[in-house]
């Protein structure tokens, strides 16, 4: 395994253990166009910059399907 898949494995691990240990993430309103998925990313450019746990939060991340995924 390289180098940049092991980093990448270990980027997952770490947001998977955050999302089971119950992080709250901010999941509505749920963007429904192009426009507000780029208005959502812009917001965790701004706000994040570099924090994971805060571009999960704001992203919305959940470990569990939702919407019509259920």
């Amino acid at each position: 395994m390289n180098h940049m898949a092991h980093e990448e494995d270990a980027l997952r691990a770490q947001i998977a253990s955050m999302l089971k240990a119950g992080l709250k993430t901010e999941i509505t309103p749920f963007p429904e166009d192009s426009n507000a998925f780029a208005q959502l990313l812009q917001r965790i450019r701004e706000e994040a910059g570099s924090d994971l746990e805060k571009k999960l939060v704001i992203g919305g991340f959940t470990d569990y399907p939702m919407g019509e995924d259920q």
